[in-house]
């Protein structure tokens, strides 16, 4: 996963549905992330691997070499990792832009970020 940075500002996919771009403040760079990682993720989706519901609390940092839990390579030292945390649930770490794709893919199922 090639996102590094910690503020992702948004996420745009190509006009031909192929890619998705997570913008990031912090590293002034844009990440350019493959569609078959949102469908990885819609499938975590629907296994419940990855919920629906709004975490109890969202923490980020630096990785610390763990799997993300959406496309589940390891989050590298260099890379922000989301991890949010939900009360009575395995963690859930999560690149920046696999991130982006459950807050899209929440979105799309009609769970808003502040629900």
């Amino acid at each position: 996963m090639p996102v590094t940075g910690l503020n992702p500002v948004g996420v745009a996919v190509s006009p031909d549905g192929k890619y998705v771009y997570v913008p990031d403040w912090s590293n002034n760079a844009v990440a350019v992330i493959d569609t078959s990682l949102a469908m990885m993720v819609w499938k975590k989706v629907e296994a419940g691997t990855l919920p629906t519901e709004a975490p109890v609390k969202l923490w980020a940092g630096n990785g610390r070499g763990e799997p993300c839990t959406a496309c589940e390579q390891p989050i590298l030292k260099s890379q922000a990792e989301y991890e949010p945390q939900y009360d009575g649930r395995a963690p859930i770490r999560l690149h920046v832009g696999c991130h982006g794709l459950w807050e899209a893919e929440r979105r799309r199922r009609g769970y808003l970020p502040d629900d």
